[in-house]
């Protein structure tokens, strides 16, 4: 009888818990190799160096727009040859090519609306799943919410759920391996 319950234990364990450690183990590898959503490719500008561009481009516009104006008032050009000059410079200070797909895409974007590549770096680097310090346990369902862009109340619920319906045992092991693996702020 006892040897019955030490044998039933081990298939327990094989085919419920280690099949699902090894998927968080797998997720948790897959997520810190991959470029995070959001982040820019490597090689393209900074938000401050963006900033910088976006603000000579800026001070451009207003200097040949008063260099038109000027041209209007001394008479050297017609105020139809001024308009279209305008429009061209509308056109040259508005837009600009991606620097990935060359599309035509306004200066103040940050992500293509072509190629759906990021134009700048976000501040932070990339996003990076980690336990949050907005915590109940260990931070794990917090984490995963803010990585996802959820509400930390609903993951938590969510988390109560499949810990109940996997197998309280089962799934209460699956959060203590994340709460392990996953790490701090």
């Amino acid at each position: 009888m006892f040897l019955f319950g030490i044998v039933e234990l081990l298939i327990i364990l094989l085919v419920a818990v280690v099949p699902l450690v090894l998927l968080i183990a797998l997720a948790v590898v897959v997520t810190r190799n991959r470029r995070a959503p959001g982040t820019a490719p490597p090689g393209t500008p900074s938000l401050v160096e963006r900033s910088a561009t976006l603000r000579k481009r800026s001070d451009h516009y207003r200097e040949e727009r008063s260099r038109i104006l000027g041209m209007v008032d001394q008479g050297t050009i017609s105020p139809a040859e001024a308009d279209r000059l305008f429009e061209t410079l509308d056109r040259e200070t508005t837009t600009m090519a991606c620097p990935f797909c060359g599309g035509e895409i306004r200066v103040e974007a940050r992500k293509c609306k072509h190629c759906r590549q990021y134009l700048v770096q976000e501040m932070h680097g990339s996003r990076r799943l980690t336990k949050s310090s907005d915590k109940v346990l260990a931070g794990v369902c917090g984490g995963l919410a803010r990585y996802f862009g959820l509400d930390p109340a609903l993951v938590r619920v969510l988390t109560a759920l499949v810990i109940f319906f996997s197998g309280i045992l089962t799934g209460l092991l699956v959060y203590l391996v994340a709460a392990l693996v996953i790490p701090a702020e």
